[in-house]
């Protein structure tokens, strides 16, 4: 602790709880005026850079060349370990989407079918009824009293001298 930055000691000792000389009693906000409160607090310098010894500036480098190492490994595994990962993964989605459609298929079919069945127990299908016969204007005459719709009646004999008037000869 003897070689370390006087401003660590005192940085210690301020966790520590001892009253430091920089401390300042702290403010109420409500007291202060509206013109202190809208000015822009200001800025305080930067601490200067403390001179690195080469040993530390080789150190630090070196730190960071294990860590960027370290990191490109890390990276490169997790690389494999995706690789190796990603297969089974498109598999499962695969399975996933191909079961998702044939379940979406199969609510599709059955909505089809209890719609056509919907369809065909509205709408029963009628008896096929005769017409009914058309009337006519004028009532048809007795049909034994029309001379063109009397019943004739021809010669029944046999008879070997028919003649048919030649023609047939």
């Amino acid at each position: 602790m003897s070689q370390e930055d006087p401003e660590l000691q005192h940085e210690e000792s301020s966790a520590n709880g001892e009253p430091t000389e920089e401390s300042q009693p702290v403010q109420d906000t409500d007291q202060q005026p509206e013109q202190e409160q809208v000015r822009e607090p200001e800025v305080a310098p930067a601490p200067p850079k403390k001179p690195r010894s080469p040993g530390q500036i080789a150190a630090m480098k070196k730190a960071t060349e294990v860590r960027a190492k370290n990191l490109r490994e890390m990276q490169a595994r997790k690389k494999k370990e995706d690789a190796v990962l990603e297969k089974p993964r498109k598999i499962d989605e695969a399975k996933r989407i191909l079961e998702k459609e044939k379940e979406e298929r199969r609510i599709k079919r059955e909505a089809q079918k209890k719609a056509l069945e919907e369809k065909q127990k509205a709408k029963p299908v009628p008896k096929a009824q005769p017409k009914p016969k058309a009337k006519t204007a004028a009532p048809s005459p007795a049909p034994a009293t029309n001379p063109y719709t009397a019943f004739v009646e021809f010669d029944q004999s046999e008879s070997s001298d028919d003649d048919y008037g030649g023609i047939f000869g």
